[in-house]
């Protein structure tokens, strides 16, 4: 599980905001949760909008990478050559598909793609567009773990 920033309060950071007011939405929430003992290397762009400007704020402020949205196609290429890349990583978010939907999704992984899978909340009680039924999610664990996957935080990819 990691625990990443997805700002103070939850602005379309590409609306017209100050430099000043992007500082303060990307750089205080991590220090906050810093200075309450936790590592926070992640950065969700709230409504998965984000520009060069606000890329290099989030550098800045210190995050190794971002997730920028979510994915209909694809698994990230580890071989991409554009340095910023690593700061608009697309996820695949989680909530009721099916083993065989799950499966199409995870096996677009290779040695030189990852997929990368958001979970909300794993809950049989949560809200449903962000929920994961427990018995969905324990059934998706096991065959991560019996296909032979390699589980890693996100930030971990960049790690140099």
């Amino acid at each position: 599980m990691d625990i990443a920033c997805h700002t103070k309060t939850h602005p379309n950071l590409t609306a017209n905001l100050t430099d000043e007011q992007l500082h303060q939405e990307i750089t205080y929430p991590k220090m906050y949760l810093e200075n309450m003992g936790f590592e926070v290397r992640t950065m969700i762009y709230p409504y998965y909008k984000w520009d060069g400007r606000i890329i290099d704020i989030v550098k800045e402020a210190g995050y190794t990478c971002a997730r920028a949205g979510w994915s209909e196609e694809r698994a990230f290429d580890l071989r991409a050559a554009d340095p910023q890349v690593r700061y608009h990583v697309y996820a695949w978010q989680i909530t009721e598909q099916d083993m065989v939907e799950f499966k199409s999704i995870v096996d677009r992984a290779s040695s030189q793609h990852v997929v990368s899978l958001a979970y909300h909340f794993i809950s049989d009680s949560g809200p449903e567009e962000l929920s994961t039924p427990v018995a969905n999610f324990k059934e998706q664990m096991s065959y991560l773990k019996e296909a032979g996957f390699t589980v890693v935080l996100l930030a971990d990819l960049f790690r140099q």
